[in-house]
C-alpha cells in the first residue's frame, strides 16, 4: 500500500500496479499500518482522523478520531489496538474493534 499525497493504493506485487484505490482524504496522509493478519489497513495523517479499511476490498470499516495530526500508526501483534504518535509528540492508543482511546499521553 502507498499513500499517494491524499490517496491511499494497494498495489499488486511484484508489478506495483494499482490494485485498488482505497479511499482518499483532504489533507496528506502521513502513516499507513496493516493489522497483523493483513485483513485491515490504517490510513491517518494531517487530518483529526484515522481511517480503517478492509484491506481485501476497500471498504471503510471505521473512523476513529485522533486528538491531533498523526505521524505513525502501529498494530499491537495480536492487532487488538491500534496505537498513533501525534505531531505535537502525543500518543494515543485505541480498541482496534470498537477505536475506543486506552490511553493518551
Amino acid at each position: 500500500a502507498i499513500a499517494n499525497d491524499q490517496f491511499v493504493k494497494l498495489l499488486k506485487s511484484p508489478t506495483l500496479e494499482v490494485q485498488k484505490p482505497l479511499g482518499r482524504t483532504i489533507l496528506p496522509l502521513r502513516a499507513l499500518a496493516f493489522s497483523p493478519d493483513g485483513a485491515m489497513l490504517a490510513a491517518a495523517g494531517d487530518g483529526d482522523t484515522i481511517k480503517v479499511h478492509n484491506a481485501k476490498d476497500g471498504v471503510p470499516i471505521r473512523q476513529i478520531r485522533s486528538e491531533a495530526y498523526v505521524r505513525c500508526l502501529s498494530w499491537d501483534p495480536e492487532g487488538t489496538y491500534l496505537a498513533c504518535l501525534h505531531a505535537d509528540g502525543g500518543m494515543a492508543i485505541f480498541e482496534a474493534a470498537t477505536g475506543k482511546k486506552e490511553t493518551l499521553k
